[in-house]
């Protein structure tokens, strides 16, 4: 199922961001991120960089989406409770997060009147448009299938949101084989933007090594 929304008005995700108070927090991690790496590979950092820049920002603009009674947990309140719900294994010291030998999707959206095992599975991601696009949805549906049958109590009737750039929905519209429970919404925010403004982060906040 895919879900159109408006036209984008091009500066509204780096106002959206830039105002909110996890823009210093995103800056500052990162920052201490860079420093505890002995060895960096800077064109990875980037292409995670732009993936954190996007969890962020579609997590903002989602949140202002949703219903009263739901309530959507940001990546960080999200890697907590998958840190809970795997018993306390150990996280990743990674730009984007990570839980050891386990999936950890990017947000969580729990509801009050929906019942036991509703709650959806949320995944941010600004890849562009091409041939991935199948197979990166495809191997998410896979993921929360097991989480599914892992954890019935918590996600047995819970569906799949995936929140993309506005410009990639139209290869999307094409995608064949998406579960039903799966939810596509396209935000209103450009893919090339996102990038581009990612790296101009990275440009005057970053000091990266050689």
């Amino acid at each position: 199922m895919l879900k159109e929304n408006p036209q984008p008005n091009h500066a509204d995700f780096r106002e959206l961001f830039r105002s909110s108070d996890r823009f210093d927090a995103l800056i500052q991690n990162t920052n201490a991120f860079i420093e505890s790496r002995r060895h960096f590979f800077p064109m990875e950092f980037q292409k995670s960089f732009t993936g954190r820049v996007f969890e962020e920002i579609g997590y903002l603009w989602f949140r202002a989406r949703l219903k009263p009674h739901q309530r959507l947990l940001d990546p960080d309140q999200t890697q907590e409770h998958f840190l809970d719900l795997y018993g306390g294994l150990p996280a990743h010291t990674l730009l984007q997060g990570g839980i050891l030998n386990e999936y950890l999707p990017d947000g969580l959206i729990l509801s009050d009147d929906e019942g036991q095992g509703s709650a959806v599975i949320v995944e941010y991601t600004a890849q562009d448009r091409n041939a991935r696009l199948p197979k990166y949805i495809h191997h998410k549906e896979e993921m929360v299938k097991v989480l599914r049958k892992r954890f019935p109590d918590s996600f047995g009737k819970g569906k799949l949101q995936i929140i993309f750039t506005h410009d990639v929905h139209r290869n999307i519209k094409r995608t064949r084989g998406v579960d039903q429970r799966t939810t596509l919404t396209a935000t209103p925010f450009n893919h090339d933007e996102v990038h581009a403004y990612a790296q101009e982060l990275i440009r005057v906040h970053f000091d990266l090594p050689e």
